[in-house]
């Protein structure tokens, strides 16, 4: 099948790259004019955005909303997320969540706190339902996504409000060190060194030690699911359950949803391979770094996939579901058809919201169970 053309396909950005350099009160406003024009255009109320011809691939029509979404990014001339100095690349991905993901609603409970790594100080961001819990709460540890290299707790924290209200439970948001400063298996090594420690001080923390998920998306995806093999492989109470946003599962990118989705769809092929590259983690048969490389895959928690119909990710999410399943976990693989790589924190999206409320409720039943 012949890729379809994705909405607005971007235009040549090195005449772009070749103004901004000139400096000048056109390149100092064109940041605050593409703002205003993002916020314009998340408001659009999804009955207007619904009068688009609708935008197929190879399955569901794309969510409106989200169409309009990708017309902006693709129609405005910029420079790649991989050809710009690394603080501007993670500068603006923290905007654009912050745009898409909306309000962030208040929790009876959040502070900021420090924890013991294995070779530095984590910073972790805590969510509570209630400001004083008469009991032991569930809880998730959360890794946010962003190829490893981008990404903090701040482009998640709505999405971890969220949950903390949702799924009734305590959600601990872990700053993990990111790559090219600190390349794999630096990542691993705090996500592991995150989960052992909050595991190992439940009671202080006032967390039921037999009720801790894990989760995260894309980057984080696979870091949650590779602390839960590691907590099996050293004989450790693991997790109750996984949740697993599109995780980055396969060393390379050769599946039919990379083809299909390349160019245009939020997350491209460029801006992958400058992750992988810059992670440091191509070439090695180190299954920490994609978790399909582990030969056995057995007695790990129950787990929820989570992919999204128009993400390069999307194919490798469903295999590695279909892996976990095969060795006798239990899996519930969702595919949701409509949505793009990153909908996790594309709360502005009426088709994102409801898919992450689902998620939500599965991550409480499993929390309940």
């Amino acid at each position: 099948m012949k890729p379809m053309s994705p909405p607005s396909p971007a235009p040549e950005k090195a005449s772009v790259r070749g103004n901004a350099r000139k400096g000048g009160l056109a390149a100092k406003l064109q940041p605050r004019i593409e703002r205003a024009v993002l916020r314009a255009v998340l408001a659009t109320p999804p009955k207007i955005a619904a009068l688009q011809k609708p935008h197929r691939v190879d399955g569901d029509p794309l969510c409106p909303q989200i169409q309009l979404f990708l017309k902006l990014l693709n129609g405005v001339p910029r420079p790649s997320l991989a050809d710009v100095p690394l603080e501007d690349a993670r500068a603006q991905y923290e905007m654009i969540c912050a745009l898409t993901d909306g309000e962030r609603p208040e929790v009876p409970y959040l502070r900021e706190a420090s924890i013991p790594g294995a070779e530095s100080e984590l910073t972790v961001r805590i969510y509570g339902p209630e400001a004083k819990p008469s009991r032991p709460l569930p809880a998730l540890v959360y890794y946010h996504g962003g190829g490893f290299v981008i990404g903090s707790r701040n482009v998640v924290d709505a999405f971890c409000r969220r949950v903390a209200l949702g799924a009734r439970c305590l959600v601990f948001n872990v700053e993990y060190r990111l790559a090219p400063e600190h390349p794999f298996p630096a990542a691993v090594v705090d996500c592991t060194a995150a989960f052992d420690y909050i595991h190992a001080n439940a009671a202080a923390l006032g967390v039921d030690p037999d009720r801790i998920a894990v989760g995260g998306d894309s980057a984080g995806g696979n870091l949650a699911t590779v602390v839960s093999i590691a907590r099996r492989d050293a004989d450790k109470p693991g997790p109750c359950h996984q949740m697993l946003y599109y995780p980055v599962t396969q060393p390379s990118f050769e599946s039919e949803s990379h083809r299909l989705f390349a160019d245009g769809y939020f997350l491209d092929r460029k801006v992958m391979d400058f992750f992988m590259s810059s992670y440091g983690a191509s070439g090695t048969n180190d299954p920490r770094s994609a978790p399909m490389l582990y030969s056995d895959l057995s007695k790990l928690p129950p787990a929820q996939v989570l992919t999204a119909g128009f993400d390069p990710l999307r194919d490798e999410g469903r295999e590695y579901a279909e892996r976990l399943r095969d060795a006798g976990n239990a899996v519930e693989y969702v595919n949701e058809g409509r949505l793009i790589h990153g909908f996790v924190a594309m709360n502005f999206s009426k088709i994102a919201r409801e898919a992450n409320q689902r998620a939500i409720r599965r991550l409480g039943a499993a929390l309940e169970a």
